[in-house]
């Protein structure tokens, strides 16, 4: 019997890297939902949190991980109302920006 040592390199599978994909969503300050999730009373980092979570779940069916998905945001001064505000969540890698896809959605306070 053959151990995996005994086996060539080249024969072995290839591990799966994650497609490269980067998600932008739009929506209103007030529409941001609070969760929770910050304990420390910190109302920003609540919303914040809450939505790249939410993001995370629709779009990859996994809770936001900071080391595993790049983001950025837009707009986000949640202490006033009816203000465009954006997120940006990167997942995966590229040596060709041109070449990821990106996927818009907009939260309505209910859904994406």
């Amino acid at each position: 019997m053959e151990s995996a040592s005994d086996i060539p390199a080249d024969t072995k599978p290839a591990l799966r890297q994650p497609h490269p994909v980067r998600i932008l969503v739009h929506t209103l300050t007030h529409l941001v939902p609070s969760d929770g999730v910050v304990t420390n009373k910190d109302l920003y980092g609540d919303k914040l949190i809450s939505m790249l979570d939410r993001i995370c779940k629709h779009a990859w069916g996994c809770e936001f991980q900071p080391g595993v998905h790049r983001w950025n945001t837009y707009g986000d001064e949640f202490g006033y109302n009816i203000r465009p505000c954006f997120f940006l969540l990167d997942y995966g890698s590229s040596d060709n920006d041109e070449d990821v896809p990106i996927v818009c959605y907009e939260w309505t306070g209910g859904s994406l």
